[in-house]
């Protein structure tokens, strides 16, 4: 379902030929459920929650923040060495 609203409104913006606005859409984790199944929620959940939420903050912010300009990597780094200098990439 979100695959499918993402890329319909990319359709649509690119029929209206707005190639200069970006476009795309997170997958968040599922936050699971209180311990508690008659609570809305407890101090696990919101910990869930606020993590989730700082994560597409920061995504976000990177994502609408002017790219720099690519500089390619020297040729001494290793693969992992240039990927992880990319801007907002973390590999764990």
């Amino acid at each position: 379902m979100s695959n499918e609203s993402m890329f319909r409104a990319n359709r649509i913006r690119l029929g209206f030929g707005l190639t200069s606005v970006a476009g795309g859409h997170l997958h968040t984790p599922v936050l699971g459920q209180p311990t508690d199944p008659a609570a809305l929620t407890d101090p696990d959940f919101e910990s869930r929650r606020q993590a989730i939420a700082a994560q597409v903050i920061t995504l976000a912010t990177a994502a609408a923040a002017p790219a720099a300009p690519a500089t390619p990597p020297p040729a001494t780094e290793s693969p992992r060495v240039a990927l992880e200098s990319l801007p907002g990439t973390v590999l764990n």
